[in-house]
Order: C-alpha cells, then sequence, then structure tokens
C-alpha cells in the first residue's frame, strides 16, 4: 500500500506563498472544473475534484471545493434518488531526518462508501474529520509525517437501492 519514500537533501518546502516549483509536480497550477467518469452505464461515477499545488491544508482544501462537492452529490441523488458515496484521497507526505535529509511518500485514505438519498445528507464536516483522523493515525507511531500536498481527490458515486432484493 505505501510507496517506497525518496529521499533528498533538501530542505523542507517552504509555506505556499513562498514556492515558486512544487516539490513533487503531477497536478495542474490552476483549479479546474471537476472531471466526471463514468462506467457500467453511469452505474459507477467517478468525479475526481481540481488539485493544484497549492493545496496543502486538508480543512482548506475540502472547504475551497465544497459547491464542487454538492453539485456532484445533488446530480448523482437526482440520477439514481439514493447513492453510495466514497471519497479516496492522494496525499503526498514529508519529514526531515536528523542528518537534515528530507523523506518523501505518497499515501492515500479512503472514507468508506455511506447511503445518501438527500444532497442535504451528505457531511463535509464528516468526511474532514474522517481524513484527518486517518492522517493522526498515520502518525500516532511517532513517524512525524507532514503533509506536503494534496496529489488528487476523487468522488466515487455508486446507486443503492435497498429495498430491491436478488430473488
Amino acid at each position: 500500500r505505501l510507496a517506497t519514500p525518496t529521499v533528498s537533501q533538501q530542505p523542507p518546502p517552504p509555506p505556499a506563498a513562498q514556492r515558486t516549483m512544487p516539490a513533487f509536480d503531477i497536478t495542474e497550477s490552476q483549479p479546474s472544473l471537476p472531471k466526471k467518469k463514468s462506467a457500467l452505464n453511469e452505474g459507477l461515477v467517478q468525479y475526481s475534484l481540481p488539485v493544484t499545488d497549492a493545496d496543502r491544508d486538508i480543512d482548506a482544501y475540502f472547504r475551497a471545493q465544497e459547491s464542487n462537492i454538492r453539485d456532484a452529490v445533488e446530480e448523482a441523488v437526482r440520477r439514481d434518488m439514493s447513492t453510495r458515496v466514497s471519497v479516496h484521497i492522494d496525499i503526498l507526505f514529508y519529514r526531515t531526518a536528523v542528518s537534515g535529509e528530507i523523506t518523501r511518500m505518497d499515501d492515500y485514505f479512503i472514507i468508506n462508501s455511506f447511503a445518501i438519498s438527500d444532497a442535504e445528507d451528505f457531511d463535509l464536516a464528516r468526511i474532514i474529520a474522517t481524513v484527518n483522523a486517518r492522517i493522526d493515525n498515520f502518525n500516532q507511531r511517532g513517524s512525524n509525517w507532514q503533509v506536503e500536498r494534496i496529489l488528487r481527490c476523487h468522488l466515487n458515486f455508486v446507486p443503492y437501492r435497498p429495498t430491491q432484493g436478488l430473488s
């Protein structure tokens, strides 16, 4: 599950306002609209939320994406009436060793699916709290990894029909 960490002699990344080049560049520099992919005749729909190299704070990122998230949830509920949603987020971490070496590693966190039948059922604060709790748990054993930036974030939707049983 974990990628092999990379080691460099570079100092830790400065705050976003002082950075000119990202340390690990795989995203766009300007946010864009969410990208939508679907499979199984729209049975599975994935929205890739826009990410920039300045996205470092989990709370701020999700709050900035709130309208995109709400739009995706509303569309899924309108299409399926009841849906299950899960969130997948990839994060780049770094830590500084005593020797001054910077080690970087990316990891992902999946917030398990939960059912919603109304756009108002979607609890963004719960998503933020869960991601932050997973990061805290990841660091609980003294690893001292720090969030360098968010790499990717996806919302996954599938229809949810609890009253339709199998025959």
